[in-house]
């Protein structure tokens, strides 16, 4: 399957949990993703569904670091990615976890 292709499946999924209320759902499926093995533009799909909802998504903040802390390695080894920076994949992204720290 095209990874167009599950961009799609991934918003579809998680927004009709959203709608649904069930946000446990959502939770339980962030909690199972194997960060290291998901392609970037999957990871960053996850994020940006879910960053609508992280409010009621208590596992989004660990979530969003194990992201982070991947990406960083995956730069390290951007031939094999193709990854631009972590910086710039991450944006918004950033902020709204640094409110989680304070």
């Amino acid at each position: 399957m095209s990874i167009d292709r599950q961009i799609d499946e991934i918003f579809d999924r998680i927004d009709d949990n959203f709608l649904d209320g069930n946000f446990d759902a959502v939770n339980e499926e962030l909690k199972i993703i194997k960060v290291k093995e998901l392609h970037t533009d999957l990871l960053i799909a996850y994020l940006t569904i879910s960053t609508s909802a992280h409010q009621k998504l208590a596992y989004w903040p660990i979530f969003y670091e194990l992201i982070e802390q991947e990406l960083k390695i995956r730069k390290e080894t951007k031939e094999k990615w193709r990854t631009p920076k972590v910086e710039d994949l991450l944006g918004g992204f950033k902020s709204i976890y640094e409110l989680y720290k304070k």
